[in-house]
C-alpha cells in the first residue's frame, strides 16, 4: 500500500457482511401467531407490539417496560474462546439510582449463575460489557469512563477477541474508542448459558432491552428507543465501528485505522489467532473439569478488630488485634495472623489440643463413649475426663 488513498480505495465495501452473526434494522413490526416479529424475521420476536418512530437509519422501535423484550433467536452461542462483537443506535429516556439497562444480553440470574454476555448502561448510564462465568468471582467487566446523555442519539458498540481478558474489551460511542475502568479481571471457565436446574448447556436468545434476571426487581429494563442492531463473529476494528456509524468510507480521517484493519486480517495474523483460539479452547476444556469450592479470601488490607461493650457492634471498647488466649499454646511468630496460620496452630505438633480432640473421637467410636463424654464441648460446661 503507497499511501493513505490506495488503504482507501481497497477496503472492502461490504465489510458489513463479513462474519455478520445478525443485522436488525428494527424498521416494521408484523404480526404473527401471538407474537409480533421485527423486519419479516421469525426469528426477531416479541410479545407485544411496540411503538414504531422515526430513527437514526429508517424506523426505530420504542421500548417502555417489563415486556417489552426483543429476542434474537439466530445469534450463536459464544464462548470466551470466541470472538465477538455488537453495535446499535440508542436513545435512552432513563437515568434512575440502582437501576441497569441492558441493551443486548444472555446473563441469566442466580439459579444459572448469571451466567452469559452483556452489554448494558449502568445507573449512571455509564456503558458496561461483561462476560460472566459466575458472579462475583468468575467473569471479566469493563465500564466506560463517560456516560451517555439521555434523549439523544448515540451509537455505541463493544468488540470482543476472544482472550478471556478485559484488555481484549473494548467500548465505542460515536464510533470513537471510549475511555475505560476495569472493575474485575478473572475469567477462567466457560460463559456458555446454562439451564436453572440441571446446569446443562442451554442456548438462549439474546435479549434487547432487558436482562434474563428475575426475583429481585432490576431486571435491566431499558427505556427508550434502538435502531439498527448488528452483532458479528469476530472483533471489530476501529475502522469498521466507525464506519457503522454512518460515517463516509472516503473520510476515514486517520491512516492508523486503515493499516489496523488490514494488520488484524493478514494471513500471518490470522494463522496465529487460530492457534490461539485452539490452545485457549484446549485450556478451557481442561479448566472446566476442575472442581470448585467455595473458600474465604483474605482482604487486601487488613480490617482493624475491636472488643465491643456487651458486644455491641455500636460501642467499641478498644482495638484488638488476632491472636490466641493465653491460656492456650503460644501462636509462633512465624505463622501469619490469617487463617492460615491458625490452621498451622491448630495442627503444630506442639499443640496437644487437636491430637486430644482426635483421640476421644476415636475412643468414642470404638468403645462407644469417649474419654470426655462430651465431644462437641470440651470446655468449662464439658464433662472432665
Amino acid at each position: 500500500m503507497a499511501d493513505l488513498n490506495t488503504f482507501i480505495k481497497e477496503l472492502p465495501r461490504n465489510f458489513k457482511e463479513k462474519e455478520l452473526a445478525g443485522h436488525y434494522p428494527l424498521d416494521k413490526l408484523t404480526k404473527k401467531g401471538k407474537d409480533f416479529i421485527a423486519d419479516g424475521n421469525a426469528k426477531v420476536t416479541m410479545a407485544k407490539a411496540l411503538e414504531v418512530i422515526k430513527g437514526k437509519k429508517g424506523n426505530a422501535f420504542v421500548f417502555t417496560g417489563e415486556y417489552d423484550e426483543a429476542s434474537l433467536r439466530d445469534i450463536p452461542n459464544f464462548e470466551w474462546t470466541d470472538k465477538f462483537s455488537a453495535a446499535l443506535w440508542m436513545n435512552s429516556t432513563k437515568r434512575e439510582a440502582g437501576k441497569t439497562q441492558t441493551l443486548l444480553g444472555t446473563t441469566g440470574e442466580k439459579n444459572n449463575f448469571w451466567r452469559g454476555w452483556d452489554f448494558y448502561l449502568d445507573s449512571l448510564n455509564h456503558l458496561n460489557a461483561r462476560l460472566i462465568h459466575s458472579l462475583p468471582h468468575n467473569y471479566i467487566h469493563i465500564r466506560s469512563q463517560d456516560s451517555v446523555k439521555i434523549n439523544e442519539w448515540r451509537h455505541v458498540a463493544f468488540s470482543y477477541d476472544g482472550s478471556g481478558k478485559t484488555k481484549g474489551l473494548a467500548l465505542y460511542i460515536d464510533g470513537k474508542k471510549a475511555k475505560t475502568t476495569a472493575p474485575y479481571d478473572r475469567l477462567y471457565k466457560s460463559i456458555k448459558t446454562v439451564s436453572n436446574s440441571t446446569h446443562v448447556i442451554e442456548d438462549r436468545p439474546t435479549l434487547v432491552a432487558k436482562s434474563y434476571r428475575a426475583f429481585t426487581g432490576e431486571n435491566g429494563i431499558f427505556k427508550g428507543a434502538l435502531d439498527d442492531i448488528y452483532i458479528y463473529s469476530k472483533t471489530l476494528t476501529p475502522l469498521e465501528i466507525s464506519l457503522l456509524t454512518g460515517e463516509d468510507i472516503e473520510q476515514v480521517p486517520k491512516k492508523e485505522l486503515t493499516a489496523d484493519y488490514w494488520i488484524n486480517r493478514s494471513p500471518k495474523v490470522t494463522v496465529i489467532e487460530k492457534d490461539l483460539k485452539t490452545l485457549r479452547e484446549e485450556w478451557l476444556k481442561l479448566m472446566s473439569a476442575v472442581m470448585e469450592v467455595m473458600v474465604m479470601e483474605e482482604m487486601p488490607r487488613e480490617r482493624q478488630a475491636y472488643a465491643y461493650n456487651r458486644g455491641d457492634y455500636e460501642q467499641p471498647l478498644y482495638q484488638v488485634a488476632a491472636n490466641t488466649p493465653e491460656v492456650l499454646p503460644t501462636f509462633s511468630e512465624d505463622y501469619p495472623k490469617n487463617r492460615l496460620g491458625l490452621a498451622q496452630w491448630i495442627f503444630s505438633e506442639a499443640n496437644p489440643l487437636t491430637a486430644r480432640v482426635t483421640v476421644n473421637r476415636y475412643w468414642q467410636m470404638i468403645f462407644g463413649k469417649g474419654l470426655v463424654t462430651t465431644p462437641q464441648d470440651f470446655g468449662v460446661q464439658g464433662a472432665l475426663p
